[in-house]
């Protein structure tokens, strides 16, 4: 897990958010907390014991990583405030089975008890967020 997630073989300390032009270049990675490390090793461990191309967790962690390096997403504009050349508002939703999808994860009683974060969850659920990744 750790060579994927950092590229080497020490696992390096936990990088302070906000972004700033100081940090913008680091590895998103670098800013997954301590617990969020803990579950991206039980992830890859999981995934790999089931078979998963391991591409996959890769993908999760770098949007999380990305989400912790922006302030736990709050430094992120949403996709739905943009007009196109014609200067006609562009929006983005999720198609309909993965509205249906995202709104029995975000209503559903599992959220209160996994280990993925609730604020992440959240956010990447939503529509300026979530739709065009």
């Amino acid at each position: 897990m750790i060579s994927r997630l950092f590229g080497s073989n020490t696992e390096p300390p936990v990088a302070k958010p906000p972004f700033t032009y100081l940090n913008g270049t680091l590895n998103s990675n670098l800013f997954l907390n301590r617990e969020d490390r803990a579950l991206f090793a039980d992830m890859y461990a999981y995934a790999q014991e089931q078979g998963v191309d391991l591409v996959y967790v890769d993908a999760l962690a770098m949007t999380f990583g990305i989400y912790r390096h922006f302030s736990d997403g709050r430094q992120l504009l949403g996709g739905n405030t943009g007009y196109d050349a014609e200067r006609y508002r562009v929006t983005f939703d999720f198609k309909p089975e993965d509205a249906a999808i995202a709104s029995r994860v975000l209503n559903g009683s599992a959220i209160n008890s996994t280990r993925i974060d609730q604020g992440f969850l959240r956010y990447i659920l939503h529509p300026d967020h979530g739709a065009f990744m």
